[in-house]
């Protein structure tokens, strides 16, 4: 990382020559592939021990320079039990080589898919899992922007402890008071009213652009909190404009499948975390203290991280 940047005297992640990654590093077969990217299984030559390698050609599509060093300045600092941790990056010509933990479980949306949907004491212990790794990602002034059961998986084949985030070609690393939020991104049924209603703001009028808050990725656990414990999304159109004006407006429903057999504790967190204003809405901490974990407390006790 160039000697300018901010976050130089945070690093606890090093950058290493490209010479240095391959002595390290023996590559294996490809485990993804993704329209600039690609992710590979490799073997630590001194200890036999499988990661991941995150392949990115920056040269291919003219954003990949921002992106990529958003998730490089992200993962630098990400020390927690349930976020995917990085052990070495390397540059080499246009391309960036990111090593990280090989988390070896299913992908939440692959799991969810083929369950349809969760108990609620599962979903608690997932959701439980993803509150302590944002809270910690807030804590150290790093907002994920991009949560979703595509950037969820287990280290652990079946055990929901293990659940770790990944991707954060969308984070931001918060550096100074003066940092704002301005940059329209995440998926559209995940994505915060308040991030659709920038878009909406009138052309060439700066002034009418507000920046947001950490309160979107808030957002975005609550519609992901509803998914796993229904099996469908909280704003289901085919039509993204009509989706759209239901997350402005926080139009959704509990449908008596499955929620009639739901705790009134579930739903509470739910709508807290899914309220509109992302000044009332419940942060990550707060549901760490929600009722509804608490009254999972026990089965949650098992658990990675704090």
């Amino acid at each position: 990382m160039a000697d300018g940047n901010p976050l130089s005297n945070m690093l606890l992640v090093p950058q290493i020559s490209f010479e240095e990654f391959q002595q390290e590093y023996e590559m294996r077969e490809i485990l993804d592939r993704g329209t600039y990217s690609l992710v590979r299984k490799a073997v630590v030559r001194s200890t036999k021990e499988l990661v991941a390698v995150k392949i990115v050609d920056t040269k291919s599509f003219p954003a990949a320079g921002g992106v990529v060093q958003r998730e490089l300045d992200a993962l630098a600092v990400v020390q927690h039990d349930h976020c995917i941790q990085m052990r070495a990056y390397c540059w080499k010509k246009s391309y960036v080589y990111i090593v990280v933990n090989l988390a070896r479980g299913e992908v939440l949306v692959d799991w969810i898919t083929q369950k349809k949907r969760c108990t609620e004491l599962e979903a608690a212990i997932i959701t439980n899992a993803i509150l302590k790794g944002v809270a910690y990602l807030h804590s150290n002034k790093i907002v994920h922007r991009d949560l979703k059961l595509d950037n969820l998986m287990f280290d652990v084949p079946g055990d929901l402890r293990t659940l770790k985030i990944l991707d954060y070609g969308f984070s931001k690393v918060l550096q100074s008071a003066g940092d704002v939020l301005t940059t329209v991104c995440g998926s559209p049924q995940y994505v915060a009213p308040e991030i659709i209603m920038m878009t909406q703001a009138p052309q060439g009028s700066p002034s009418q652009v507000i920046p947001y808050t950490y309160a979107v990725d808030a957002w975005s656990i609550g519609v992901i909190m509803y998914m796993l414990i229904a099996g469908y999304a909280p704003f289901d159109e085919e039509d993204e404009m009509l989706m759209f004006n239901k997350i402005v407006r926080g139009e959704f429903t509990f449908p008596s499948d499955p929620w009639n057999n739901i705790s009134n504790e579930a739903k509470e967190l739910i709508c807290g975390l899914l309220t509109v204003n992302p000044y009332r809405r419940v942060n990550p901490q707060q549901a760490l203290e929600s009722s509804w974990i608490s009254m999972h407390s026990r089965a949650l006790q098992g658990g990675l991280g704090t």
